[in-house]
């Protein structure tokens, strides 16, 4: 499918004229945050999924569900690359999909909230303005609920078995660490006023509706430096020109199951009317280039000393510190000249995103007691969301995933490589080098250390 084809697909910057009417115009409503009796009953019923910490068996291999593609459709990740990712904001009005279903609902949303409550993860906003630090206790929490304050919980994919397989699986298709945080604005509400991120987004709606306004960006593909200062303010830094955001590029109004994606820098606010709204933003926490040369700085700086001494005190003749300052820049260019530099530096950048990378909750502890009928042609596979990558370190071959890391001699890094490389695998098709005992014993300890899985 073309994304300039009529259809379900109008979030452009400049879409035709019966794509702008019916941005403004009702959608199927499908779930509210005030649901009918029978609907909020079905929600606990023991069924195919219901979203909460203990899905039924059955509920696990559904989650499977989850992809990149899957949050697209009906846009192809061809037409979404092509056309809107760092580019363009993109806003799908579409029936919500089946796969839905399997995210928590509101009852269970409710439960993800108090769960949360304490471990600094909830803040409150309400009209722009952020209660200073988390919020703590359930009863203040919802107190400022019902006088109009949106409840933030950050991190969200923490607390449910579904929305971490839908952060995995979003990680795996888009390559980056991904982050999910939960909004519930009560009606005629509005929590953040216009502001940009510094990462991309994609914004689903689970549940009721919410009126969105989306302006040009004030700078293109902002650092979040340039628009947020650090926890815990999170103030927004970036003010408006003078001349105001102007007139909205895009205007949608988010019903269950649709989504709209803002590539980092483009000014938006959202806010109710009738209706209360769910919905999750899934943060987009890449590495960019910015990224790449502060590791290739770290590298150029363990090869030459110039770039090593302390820095003199500034500000008493600026001229000979530019001097001294382009003195640093060719130390840092000339040691920085060895392919092999650069190699170090590509994969330390690499080791970054691993780190930042984390895989689906559960599943551990049943692999793990699999673990002993483990057999040559068993399937392995890369639990979901996991980053791994290989490497020597101090004579050690390293694989690294996570916030984890296993080392080993030297000789088995070329079984590491196959390892990070390959997502599904046996532990039969691990080099020869090994004998078939040290096979086993080396796929018993990924899945005790949580990079694998029997598949």
């Amino acid at each position: 499918m073309k994304s300039d084809e009529s259809g379900p697909v109008i979030g452009r910057m400049n879409p035709p004229a019966a794509a702008i009417a019916s941005l403004n115009a009702s959608g199927p409503v499908i779930g509210g945050m005030n649901p009918p009796a029978g609907a909020i009953a079905s929600l606990n019923e023991s069924g195919p999924v219901i979203g909460g910490m203990n899905p039924p068996a059955g509920a696990i291999a559904s989650l499977n569900a989850f992809s990149l593609a899957a949050l697209l459709a009906p846009l192809t990740l061809e037409g979404f690359q092509r056309d809107y990712a760092e580019r363009l904001p993109l806003y799908l009005d579409r029936a919500a999909p089946a796969w839905l279903e399997l995210l928590p609902g509101m009852r269970a949303l409710d439960a993800v909230v108090g769960r949360a409550a304490g471990s600094g993860r909830v803040r409150l906003v309400r009209q722009g303005s952020a209660f200073p630090g988390p919020a703590d206790a359930l009863p203040a929490i919802l107190s400022a609920y019902a006088q109009g304050s949106t409840i933030v919980v950050a991190k969200v994919q923490e607390e449910s078995p579904s929305l971490g397989a839908l952060a995995a699986a979003l990680q795996e298709g888009l390559e980056q660490p991904v982050g999910i945080n939960l909004y519930l604005t009560p009606p005629g509400a509005q929590g953040f006023k216009e502001h940009a991120d510094g990462h991309d987004v994609f914004i689903l709606q689970l549940s009721g509706k919410k009126r969105w306004s989306v302006f040009q960006p004030v700078i293109e593909l902002p650092l979040e430096s340039q628009v947020v200062r650090p926890p815990p303010l999170h103030e927004q830094i970036l003010p408006p020109p003078p001349e105001g955001y102007g007139a909205p590029i895009l205007e949608a109004t988010l019903a269950r199951g649709q989504l709209l994606y803002l590539p980092r820098g483009f000014v938006h606010a959202a806010a109710t009317s009738e209706q209360g709204s769910a919905h999750l933003t899934i943060g987009v926490h890449a590495l960019r280039h910015r990224d790449l040369l502060s590791e290739m700085v770290a590298v150029a700086a363990e090869r030459a000393r110039l770039l090593r001494e302390t820095l003199p005190p500034l500000g008493r003749d600026r001229a000979r510190e530019v001097s001294a300052a382009r003195a640093l820049l060719q130390a840092a260019l000339d040691a920085l000249a060895d392919p092999g530099a650069l190699t170090e530096a590509l994969a330390r950048a690499e080791r970054r995103q691993a780190r930042a990378a984390t895989a689906c909750v559960g599943g551990s502890l049943e692999a793990i007691e699999r673990c002993a009928a483990l057999e040559l042609n068993t399937m392995l596979a890369h639990r979901r969301g996991t980053m791994a990558v290989a490497f020597l370190e101090a004579g050690k071959a390293c694989l690294e995933f996570g916030g984890n890391r296993v080392d080993g001699p030297e000789a088995l890094l070329p079984t590491f490589e196959l390892v990070a490389q390959r997502r599904r695998f046996t532990p039969a098709d691990l080099p020869d080098e090994l004998s078939s005992a040290a096979k086993l014993t080396l796929a018993r300890r990924l899945i005790v250390e949580g990079l694998i899985i029997q598949s």
